[in-house]
Parts: structure tokens; sequence; C-alpha cells
């Protein structure tokens, strides 16, 4: 084989290989592509016989491929700096699900899902699921959406001292959150999540149906006293 021919095949390897690990976070198992499985413990090998040259060496590297431990383990704990870097600038934890870019936010949001995903499989190692929760990344996309409108909705009334949230403006979204779980989602929420809002002192009718259940409520106790009245008036005549 020609050594131009080589190389493209050698790029063309490594340039699957990222593209991949862009995707998944992670390096390819001999299952998903048995190929580059091979490629790699060829290069592994080349490698240790000196083979390798430095410039493809610092590539592999610069992708997480080491000889020295698990490679996945590695490409993981960099993943991971990733995310403290990026919760360091500021940004939350749970990164979109879908970025807009395919910048950190597209590398990260693609390995986090990949956690999440190992997470509800029972594959994710205790330790590493530590981690995240220590970082403040949340396994379900429910859960995260819950917490944020929770903690929405407590500013909210701290700052306000009531639950009538508009329908307009920028609580508008977060009104309609509270009108889900008013008309529908009550049921669904968790035993822990239905307590944190019923310890926040959230009533689960709006004020107008609360409003209007009052206002049936004088008219029926009207109505009885007058029924009383004119009962007590009828046995009066009678006498």
């Amino acid at each position: 084989m020609k050594e131009s021919t080589k190389r493209s095949v050698w790029e063309e390897n490594y340039s699957y290989l990222e593209n991949f690990l862009e995707e998944n976070g992670r390096f390819p198992t001999v299952k998903e592509n048995s190929r580059i499985h091979n490629w790699l413990r060829y290069q592994r090998y080349r490698f240790k016989k000196g083979e390798l040259s430095p410039k493809k060496s610092k590539k592999l590297k610069e992708i997480g491929f080491l000889l020295s431990k698990n490679n996945n383990d590695v490409l993981w704990e960099r993943r991971y700096e990733l995310l403290k870097e990026y919760i360091r600038k500021g940004f939350d934890p749970n990164v979109p699900r879908k970025p807009d870019n395919k910048g950190v936010e597209y590398i990260l949001s693609n390995w986090l899902n990949k956690q999440r995903y190992n997470f509800r499989k029972g594959i994710l190692p205790l330790d590493k699921a530590k981690k995240l929760e220590e970082a403040g990344v949340y396994f379900s996309w429910k859960q995260y959406h819950f917490e944020k409108k929770y903690q929405q909705l407590k500013s909210f009334y701290k700052k306000h001292g009531h639950f009538e949230v508009p329908y307009t403006g920028k609580h508008k979204k977060l009104r309609q959150w509270i009108d889900q779980i008013r008309s529908k989602r009550k049921e669904q929420l968790t035993p822990e999540q239905l307590q944190a809002l019923n310890e926040l002192g959230l009533p689960f009718k709006s004020l107008t149906k609360r409003v209007k259940e009052a206002r049936e409520k004088q008219s029926e106790a009207e109505l009885k006293m007058q029924f009383s009245k004119l009962k007590k008036k009828d046995n009066k005549d009678r006498k």
C-alpha cells in the first residue's frame, strides 16, 4: 500500500473517531465497529513498539486515546472537567438537550444524555453518578423541569406574597405550568413534589374557581337562611 494511501486511511479512521466521540462521548465498542476497534488496538501496538509517529501519537492523545488506562474512563474524566469549567462560567449544569451550535454545549449535551441513559439502565458506576449529582446534574428531565419551575414559583411568592401569576409577560410560562398541574398533572406528581408544593402553600384551585365556589356556598347559605325564614313565617301564620 502506498504511503499516501496509508495516510488517507489513517486520517479517515481518525475523522470517524472524532465524529463518534462528539456524538456519543466515548469510544466505539467492538460490536459497534469492529474495524475501528481493531484499528485502535493496532495503533496501541505500534505505539508500544515505537513505530507510531509523534504526530499521530499526539493526535490520538488529543481525543483521549491513552495507553496507560481505560480510554473511556479517561474520556469520561475529560468530559467531566469540561462540564465543571462550563459550570464555573455561570451556565446551568443541565446543558440544553438541543444546543444551537456544535460547540462545547453540543459535546456536553450528547455526553450528559448518554450518562442519563446509562443511569436509567443501571450501568452508570455509582462514583460517576455521585459526581454528576454533586455537580447539579439531574438524571430526569421531568424532575429538572419541576425543580426549575418550583424555584421560579417560590421566588414569585416571596416577592409578591401570592400565587396569582399573570397570564402575560415574563411569567407566562410559569402560569401555564401552574395551570397544567391544577388541571391534569397533579396526579402525575411524585409524593415529594406534591409535598413541596403543599409546604409552599400553592392552592390546587385557581383564585377564580375558589371565588366561584365561595359565592356558590354563600348563595346556598343565603337560600337556606331565606327558606328557614319563610318556614318560620309559614308556621307562625298557621297558628
